[in-house]
Formats: structure tokens, sequence, C-alpha cells
């Protein structure tokens, strides 16, 4: 069996990857003529990817055991990991996962944006060549031209926006949740910080204002930025008698809370490599998996969507308890139902803010 993979990135490659292992025949269509290429993306990810995938050394910048959560009334409060999170270099980390996509058989083409695709024999267009593969897998990012050829109805987004620039850092994230809808300040090896925001409008503004407050009127040496998809349960992620599916950004599978994805399009993936392989339902398997935990992320961004600035500094002056505090530093950000269920155990009067969802 051919299998298409539109998109060369993590999800994309390590699904190429897995196939391949399973004994298919797959081919790697990525638009741009480098794999991680253009940086869209922060780099941070909690500990939880080894579960996933075994990071090289090259690729991981650096290693933060500490986290600082600004509010816009109180000082910050510290958190500190018991497990560590890691900085990637996705250039590294993507071509990384490229080639052990080789290494299994997996084929990459360069270079080749999609323009096309006919559900009559299923064939993929790029330009004036074209493919036909028995199935094609759209992990192109959350401008997903898969999604659009489907017609999946389109949904909505973040823009984020982020600045490196050259300072010295402690090795501690900065978190500002309630710039925008998430704003960092990230450590990215020695000399550098990522400096950036997510937002639903007006990004740019936000963008300079932060940057001045945190970084003053420095100038950076590189500018990234994007779409982030909002996860959408109710979301189609199969397509055509199940001949086309979609994967990690291009299907929303992203949290809410951080807009951070990598690891949820690595463990979809893997899950979708399962069902081609078994020939059993992507869409139900994917969502007991990591739909609980995506639709919690969900609901707790409508919670705070709705925090006025007193209900942040309140909240992270809560959080100043030994008790509560401990929580946070033992269970990883991608668990958000565990970690709502000991945190309510531990105070039940956080239940206050469940108003906002009303």
């Amino acid at each position: 069996m051919n299998v298409a993979i539109i998109g060369g990135g993590p999800a994309g490659c390590n699904t190429a990857r897995l196939l391949a292992l399973y004994g298919h025949d797959v081919d790697i269509y990525e638009e741009h003529k480098a794999i991680g290429s253009p940086i869209q993306c922060t780099g941070i990810v909690s500990h939880s990817i080894v579960d996933h995938i075994r990071l090289p050394d090259k690729a991981v910048m650096n290693i933060i055991r500490e986290v600082r959560i600004h509010g816009p009334k109180v000082s910050p409060i510290s958190i500190r990991f018991k497990k560590p999170n890691f900085i990637l270099d996705r250039r590294l980390f993507d071509n990384h996962l490229a080639d052990l996509a080789r290494s299994a058989g997996a084929k990459i083409h360069l270079g080749k944006k999609m323009t096309g695709l006919s559900k009559k024999g299923l064939i993929v267009h790029f330009g004036n060549k074209e493919a036909r593969p028995d199935i094609v897998i759209g992990a192109d990012g959350p401008a997903s031209t898969v999604a659009n050829m489907v017609g999946r109805k389109k949904g909505e987004f973040w823009t984020g926006l982020q600045g490196i620039f050259k300072e010295d850092h402690d090795d501690t994230i900065d978190f500002f949740p309630f710039i925008g809808t998430l704003a960092w300040k990230v450590p990215a090896g020695k000399g550098r910080v990522r400096v950036g925001v997510i937002a639903r409008k007006d990004t740019r503004k936000i963008f300079d204002g932060f940057v001045k407050r945190v970084i003053g009127n420095k100038k950076p040496i590189e500018m990234q930025g994007g779409l982030i998809p909002i996860y959408d349960p109710r979301q189609n992620t199969s397509f055509w008698n199940k001949k086309v599916f979609l994967l990690g950004d291009a299907a929303g599978q992203v949290k809410a809370t951080t807009g951070g994805g990598i690891i949820q399009g690595l463990h979809a993936g893997k899950i979708l490599a399962s069902c081609i392989r078994k020939k059993t339902d992507y869409d139900s398997a994917w969502k007991k998996e990591i739909g609980k935990e995506l639709w919690a992320h969900m609901k707790i961004r409508e919670v705070l969507d709705k925090f006025s600035p007193e209900d942040y500094s309140d909240l992270i002056s809560r959080f100043r308890k030994r008790k509560l505090k401990s929580i946070l530093e033992d269970i990883e950000r991608e668990y958000p139902m565990d970690l709502a269920a000991r945190l309510l155990l531990k105070d039940p009067s956080l239940l206050t803010y469940l108003r906002f969802l009303f």
C-alpha cells in the first residue's frame, strides 16, 4: 500500500517512519525546499516527549527545570518541574525525524507543493505532476491544503509572533498568561531568548508592547510567526471512505491552553499508523486516547479567556500555597484532567472559576 504524506514536519515524518516500518510504501511531500523551515514554533516541550521519540542531544538547545508565571498585579510564582522541559532546535529536531523516516524506508520529496486532490482515483496533484497513492495523510499545518481540498469546515485560529533576541538569562521560562492569549520569554541556549505572543487579534501590537516590556528597545535577530489552530472536537479527521486523514496541526490537535502541539501530533501519528495497519477507525481511536485531554485544555482556555486582571492575580496568589504548587510541579501540562482533579481535591474552592463556563 502506498501512503502519501503531505507535510514534512514532526507529525508527518514520524508517522512516515512508523508506516514504513510496518511495510508500507511511504512518500513525504514537503512544499518547502528544506525540512524544518520556516520555523513557526517556540520549541518548548514537556518531558512527555520522551514517551514518543528519543531526543538527540544536538536538537536540545536547553534543558529547563523552572518556570515563572506572572500576573498583572502580583509578583510571579516559580514552579520547579520534577521532570525537566526541553527547548528544541526545530530545524535539527525536524531533520532528525526526517532522517529516521528515510532510514525506515520512506522517501522525502522537497519543494513539492500540493495543488490539487481528486477524489476519483485518489490523485494528488503537484503542478503538472501527480501521484496516485492508496491513502493520503494531511500533515501540512494549520492552513492545511488537504483539509481545504476535502471540504472540511474552516476552523478558528490564533496568530503567533516570536522574535529571537540576544540576551543573557537564568535558564527559566517566563509565562505571561494575561497578555494576549499567552506571552512568553524562553531561554533558548547561551545568550539567546525567544520572546513571543499568541492572540486572536492585534498580535503585532501586543507583541511590540510585550517586547518593550521584557526586552526594551533591542532589535530581534530573527522573526518567526504563523497560524495556530484552535481545537474543535466537532471537526472530523477522516474523509473519502477513510482514504484521506488529517494529522497534527492540520487536524487541530493542539492544546488550547498554550498552542503547543508537537507531542499531540506525534501521539496522534502513532495512533494513525496503527489504525492504517489494523484497518480500524482513526477518528474514534485518537479521540479516545487524547481527545479528553484536548477537551480539558479547551475548557481551561474558555475560563482563562474570561479572566479579568483581578482573576489572574487571585489565581496566581492561590498557587503560592505549597499544597497546590507541588501539584503543578509534579503533573505535566499534557494531562489537564489529572491536574484539575488533584487540584480540586486539595482546594475545592477552585470550583469558583467554573462560573466562567456558564
